[in-house]
Order: structure tokens, then sequence, then C-alpha cells
């Protein structure tokens, strides 16, 4: 594996598997903006990349980590949202519920209720 890097950061440029001709990373990143003598191109094994691949991945949001955990401890697989949605539901069905017994709801609450139940009218249940 071929990879060019920012020296001052270490931060991955671009990176080209097979038989990529020395200096053409290079070229790649000066056309890009980068200066010549602010990048270096080198050959890598696969768990080096890996490592440096890794660094450039953003750290997840928040919203990414609650989902992940949510979906992990309500008994989904991170990524599914089907746990989240029947929670969700959970919740929204109380407050219907409160709702039709003649609790206040804040109008925020009371137009997402609708719109809910709209949607939920419109594709019901099998």
């Amino acid at each position: 594996m071929r990879i060019c890097t920012e020296i001052a950061t270490g931060k991955l440029i671009e990176a080209q598997s097979g038989e990529a001709e020395p200096g053409a990373l290079l070229a790649n990143a000066v056309a890009a903006g980068y200066a010549p003598n602010d990048i270096e191109e080198r050959v890598v094994e696969s768990a080096e990349y890996r490592t440096l691949l890794d660094a450039t991945q953003p750290e997840p949001t928040y919203r990414q980590r609650r989902a992940r955990d949510y979906a992990a401890e309500l008994g989904q697989e991170p990524g599914q949202i089907s746990a989240i949605g029947d929670t969700l539901d959970t919740i929204l069905k109380q407050f219907n519920q409160q709702r039709l017994d003649g609790a206040p709801m804040i109008q925020e609450m009371d137009d997402l209720l609708a719109a809910v139940l709209t949607i939920k009218a419109r594709h019901p249940k099998p």
C-alpha cells in the first residue's frame, strides 16, 4: 500500500493499493494544493494503513453514540433503529393516553402526537 501523508500532522492524504507509481501520490497532493516539502509518500503494511485510516475517521457525535448505546442496550444491533422507535412509540402512547384523559399538553407535544397519529393511520400495523 502506497500512502501520502502530511509530515507535520501525520494526516493521511491519499492511499493507493496495487502498483501505484512512485511519486504519483505526491503529484496528486501537490495538485490538490499541498506544498511539496509538507508531504511524504511511502509504502506501508496493511496494519499501519488501517491505523492511519482509523485516525482520519471523525469522532462519533453524541447522537451517534447515544443511538449506538440505545440500540445495543435495548436488544438490537448497532445501526438498527427499531428499538429506539419502539421506545419512542411507547413514550408517545403514554402522552397520547394522558391527552385523551384530558391532561394539558404543551403545543409542541400536541402537534407531535397529531403528526405521529396521522402517519400511523396512513401506515397501520399489519
